[in-house]
């Protein structure tokens, strides 16, 4: 569409793509972070931090999908000014796992903020969805006018 051939060619576009995508991935990290220093002063002082010691299984088991959702985002970042195509389908990636992983132990834990996260990894799926489309057809239309 001209609508979104016209987003594309905007500068702060790439910027806030990334932008958004980096601040998921790095509150997934950050989260990581956190649990991998309070294992890691386990070995120092023979005791894990109070907080450490309630995680049960299922926050071991978000965290992990979660930061293997994060892995995702930083691949489509270093991508996206090579390809959107690319780094839109790692991004897409990274929703699929979120949605279909971290999602299902955030439901369990608790539903309500769950459902509201879930809402909005579908929101920005479907945008995904749209722009791998509209990429898609550019690569089309390239590849068709060279052949002329």
């Amino acid at each position: 569409s001209i609508f979104y051939h016209n987003l594309i060619q905007q500068k702060w576009f790439a910027k806030i793509i990334n932008g958004f995508f980096l601040l998921q991935a790095a509150a997934s990290f950050f989260t990581v972070a956190l649990f991998a220093f309070g294992t890691f002063t386990f070995l120092f002082y023979d005791s894990l931090p109070s907080w450490l010691n309630q995680l049960g299984w299922l926050d071991i088991l978000s965290l992990g999908t979660s930061a293997f959702s994060g892995i995702f985002v930083i691949y489509g970042v270093l991508k996206i000014r090579h390809s959107r195509l690319l780094a839109y389908r790692q991004f897409k990636k990274a929703m699929l796992i979120s949605i279909f992983l971290v999602q299902v132990f955030t439901f369990y834990r608790d539903q309500l903020s769950a459902f509201f996260g879930l809402l909005f990894d579908i929101t920005i799926l479907l945008a995904l969805n749209y722009m791998i489309e509209r990429e898609r057809v550019e690569l089309v239309k390239i590849q068709i006018n060279g052949r002329r």
